[in-house]
């Protein structure tokens, strides 16, 4: 368990005051895990996982996965629809006692519908970067996905945009989602066309979208790159 400061609270570490220093080196678990799922070795995958408490968060979409089974049986999957994937690990560093962070690139082409931000039938590719959390027995209790939009690393970053849009109405309402938007609304040489493509989803939404706290910037940045008889839906609604 963790204090509200995220630092490790148990029984078994929170006297000794220096988190799970005697559990095994968290950066060697991740480096194995991604290993094994190189591998698809997914029983010793779930092994590296808490059981009882592993948890798995996109918090770009809002999507969580519960239970160390229900995580590596979505791994299995996304290996089956995704069958060119790959997994490229450009980092791991330690942050904090129990916490591990990991830059990678995932690429693929997928076959049918599961990760709304791959679009069917191109391979893309997606920087990411993980954050892995430890219980007091070395074994990984969350870790989190986010993606990130760098068009240095895309293989295609319109088909990167695309599969923004694919999910754009449930990007907009939460924070990194948003901010994921507004990072492919500023990408160099974006066409007018693309830009109403990346937000097409929240027509019809426009007052839902508004009132969110994370929504109403995606739609302020729209305003501000488009021509007015781009963004006269998003007045009509309003008014109407």
């Amino acid at each position: 368990t963790r204090s509200e400061d995220g630092v490790c609270a148990c029984s078994s570490c929170a006297p000794r005051g220096s988190g799970c220093s005697s559990s095994p080196d968290p950066v060697a678990v991740v480096a194995e895990r991604f290993w094994l799922v190189r591998k698809k070795d997914f029983k010793n995958v779930q092994a590296c996982y808490s059981s009882a408490h592993s948890e798995w968060t996109m918090p770009d979409f809002g999507m969580e996965l519960h239970g160390a089974g229900t995580i590596v049986d979505f791994f299995a999957h996304l290996m089956n629809v995704i069958p060119d994937f790959e997994m490229s690990v450009h980092g791991i560093k330690r942050d904090g006692p129990c916490s591990v962070n990991a830059d990678v690139t995932m690429t693929g082409t997928q076959t049918q519908p599961l990760l709304p931000i791959f679009i069917m039938g191109k391979r893309i590719r997606w920087s990411c970067t993980i954050r892995f959390d430890f219980d007091c027995e070395g074994k990984i209790e969350r870790h989190s996905t986010s993606f990130i939009l760098d068009p240095a690393s895309c293989l295609d970053v319109k088909a990167n945009l695309a599969g923004l849009s694919q999910c754009s109405f449930v990007l907009a309402f939460t924070p990194s989602g948003s901010r994921l938007l507004q990072l492919a609304m500023d990408v160099n040489g974006i066409s007018d066309d693309a830009l109403a493509m990346l937000i097409d989803q929240l027509r019809g939404h426009v007052w839902e979208v508004a009132a969110s706290p994370h929504g109403n910037y995606v739609l302020q940045l729209f305003i501000a790159r488009m021509p007015p008889h781009r963004f006269r839906f998003i007045i009509d609604e309003l008014v109407g």
